[in-house]
């Protein structure tokens, strides 16, 4: 029990760090790029985080089903209904952007 509290610790500090080294970054980023420059690698980090938070999980779970699929434990209708859901969402994205 002691080594997961260590763990859950050492996660917390580490993400401490990298926040902490980030911030602390930013003003030579902008010094060497311009202001320009980091603005449109900072609009690409940020439309990257946010198309990770919006796979909701749909990439491990599409393809432990397909995994399943090539071993013979479903149909080609199951993954059609699988995949109704990710054709949505990609059409959501397409949508809203």
């Amino acid at each position: 029990m002691a080594n997961v509290k260590y763990n859950i610790v050492a996660n917390y500090l580490g993400q401490i760090w990298v926040g902490l080294i980030a911030l602390v970054f930013i003003p030579l980023y902008i010094d060497y790029l311009g202001i320009e420059a980091y603005g449109l690698i900072a609009l690409f980090a940020v439309m990257q985080s946010m198309f990770v938070l919006l796979d909701a999980g749909m990439t491990p779970t599409l393809n432990r089903e397909m995994a399943k699929f090539n071993a013979g434990a479903y149909d080609a209708q199951f993954i059609r209904v699988l995949y109704t859901p990710s054709r949505l969402f990609v059409t959501d994205l397409l949508f809203l952007s």
